[in-house]
């Protein structure tokens, strides 16, 4: 059977846990998620503003993670088609994304030559990771954007981490998280 998914290059494929989903990423920013029985077209989830490069399926097939050409990582529910979060990986493209076998770590690599692992639990939070700078996922975000090459994206994650630690509710997390690294 042949299936035509995206409107330009197919990155990645991968089978949902059941085996009765296939995700694919394609060059055309979307995943599409199709049913295999029947090879109907279940969702096509968009959103990202770049070629998604690769994606995995939590063990429990509840979180689908994909990964785009600018940075960009979304969560998305592959039973509702729905983002449930985003966040900035890398400053430029992210080519591997892997869960750990319990689905409560998201791991990144990316062209920055950096394997990063992520708290799910902490993605998935309110404000946590969707931009905001709040959160152990903001944290993280600065922690990457620090080695930024483009001047502006490190001084503004500067800004922003500079914020979180007089923050009296994110303040001694950040500075816990950065102090770990810095051993």
């Amino acid at each position: 059977k042949v299936y035509f998914a995206h409107e330009g290059g197919v990155n990645r494929v991968a089978f949902l846990p059941d085996g009765l989903q296939l995700a694919s990423a394609g060059s055309d920013k979307s995943l599409r998620v199709v049913a295999t029985a029947t090879w109907r077209k279940l969702y096509v989830l968009e959103g990202h503003g770049a070629s998604v490069m690769t994606l995995a399926c939590a063990a429990d097939g509840t979180l689908l993670a994909a990964a785009d050409a600018a940075g960009e990582v979304r969560l998305w529910e592959p039973a509702t088609g729905l983002a449930v979060a985003r966040f900035r990986a890398c400053p430029g493209e992210v080519d591997a994304v892997a869960f750990s076998p319990d689905g409560r770590r998201l791991v990144t690599g990316g062209i920055d030559a950096q394997v990063v692992f992520w708290d799910v639990d902490a993605l998935l939070s309110p404000g946590a990771a969707a931009g905001g700078a709040a959160g152990r996922g903001g944290v993280v975000r600065c922690w990457i954007e620090f080695g930024a090459a483009d001047a502006r994206i490190a001084q503004a994650a500067v800004r922003r981490f500079a914020t979180m630690a007089v923050d009296g509710r994110d303040g001694s997390a950040a500075l816990a998280f950065v102090r770990d690294r810095l051993r």
